[in-house]
């Protein structure tokens, strides 16, 4: 299902969850408002996920484990708020893109054992310290090459560079090439 772009306003339908063998939903750069229906949760085959640039807001809640085909979940450029669910630890997520909203607390501990994340953006939230060891600079900790974007995170800016968030940039590198 793909509407990105078109303007398209008001809240998600309760009956989006009556999708049940979806995989892909891109609804991304609409003016979509309030939170996520209950039902969304239920859309089991969905694999990749793009909701970013809306209005929606409120918390990811722990049925968010419902999804444990997802792959990619971007949710930028919203008004989200709330700690990381630890549930997010059941997913086998290789993108999670939570930048400009309102997300809080610490960052959980299983993003460092999660495999699989190759590309992560937490950017412009209010994540408290600190930053993990295990994602930049390049090569994260778990062996994999990757992306973590951290910048504009007051809280989290403590511990580097005399507390100038700007100066945490994004880290990435180029996977290893095969020989």
């Amino acid at each position: 299902l793909s509407l990105s772009g078109n303007m398209l306003s008001g809240s998600l339908p309760s009956s989006i969850g009556n999708m049940f063998s979806i995989q892909s939903m891109f609804l991304e750069i609409n003016q979509f408002s309030g939170s996520l229906p209950p039902s969304f949760w239920n859309l089991k085959s969905l694999s990749l996920f793009y909701i970013n640039n809306n209005k929606l807001s409120g918390v990811i809640p722990p049925d968010v484990s419902n999804l444990y085909n997802l792959n990619a979940f971007v949710l930028s450029s919203n008004q989200f708020s709330g700690p990381i669910p630890d549930q997010l630890s059941n997913l086998p997520l290789n993108t999670l893109y939570l930048d400009s909203n309102y997300f809080n607390g610490s960052l959980p501990q299983f993003l460092q054992q999660n495999p699989n994340i190759i590309s992560f953006n937490i950017s412009n939230n209010y994540f408290n310290c600190p930053i993990p060891a295990w994602c930049g600079p390049p090569p994260s900790g778990n062996g994999e090459c990757g992306t973590c974007v951290f910048t504009n995170n007051e809280p989290l800016c403590c511990a580097y560079s005399n507390n100038n968030c700007k100066s945490i940039a994004k880290y990435s590198c180029t996977p290893p090439s095969s020989n």
